[in-house]
């Protein structure tokens, strides 16, 4: 299994600063954590980096759980040194790796199933609702401070790096942020606080999710294509992404 904050060493654009009426906004709490409900994994939570026609790391990445891919073989795995293996059950391994990586053959490959409940833990986390509506908090979400809930935008949603964005609330606090691009910049920080952890976060992008150079971000990151990440970014959860992870 893996852990609920593995870390991932792997940057992003400058964004224009967010409006001034938003800027240190705090969004009041809401009860029951806003309707946000946790959005079951299955067999992907196995997984730190799940992807489905590929995954390249450089050599800087360091990788904190299992990494796996589907339908793609382990051939579409690209790690600075190579992989090792397979072993008996058909895993490999990797000095960046601090897991096992598996594709689609071997006897105790389960990256089918995980594929179909990342598939599954999408559409969850489309069909919750935000009380709130759609675009009712700014597309930039730098300076702003989130209480549990569901957030949903239509379209690109940025996160700059002149000040942190935070997720706040009591331990047991879930977040459904729903978007069509997540995109960080260079240096931005997301900032957990109170009792808030990484694996009851969920941040469901239709298309991309790119994290840049020394970005920290954190949470379960469901992306409907690509996610990618820069040099000394540091991500605190898990990815799952529709066709390539890149670190």
């Amino acid at each position: 299994m893996v852990s609920a904050a593995a870390v991932l060493l792997v940057a992003l654009a400058a964004l224009a600063p967010v409006s001034a009426h938003w800027s240190n906004h705090t969004i009041l709490a809401r009860a029951a954590n806003g309707g946000a409900m946790m959005i079951p994994l299955g067999r992907a939570g196995e997984y730190e980096l799940l992807g489905t026609t590929g995954i390249t790391t450089g050599a800087q990445a360091v990788i904190t759980g299992s990494v796996g891919i589907y339908p793609n073989s382990v051939a579409s795995i690209t790690i600075p040194g190579g992989l090792t293996g397979p072993y008996a059950d058909g895993h490999y391994s990797s000095k960046a790796v601090i897991g096992q990586i598996w594709g689609p053959d071997g006897s105790g490959s389960d990256t089918k199933q995980a594929h179909a409940d990342v598939q599954t833990a999408i559409a969850n986390g489309q069909a919750q609702q935000s009380t709130d509506g759609v675009d009712h908090y700014p597309a930039e979400i730098q300076g702003l401070t989130f209480s549990p809930g569901v957030y949903e935008w239509s379209a690109a949603v940025t996160l700059g790096a002149v000040s942190p964005a935070t997720l706040n609330g009591p331990a047991g606090s879930i977040f459904v942020l729903k978007m069509g691009t997540m995109t960080l910049s260079a240096d931005a920080q997301l900032v957990l606080t109170g009792g808030v952890l990484a694996n009851t976060v969920f941040w469901v992008a239709t298309t991309s999710f790119t994290c840049p150079a020394r970005a920290k971000f954190a949470g379960t990151v469901l992306a409907g294509s690509t996610a990618t990440f820069g040099a000394n970014a540091v991500m605190y959860g898990s990815v799952y992404a529709g066709t390539t992870i890149t670190m």
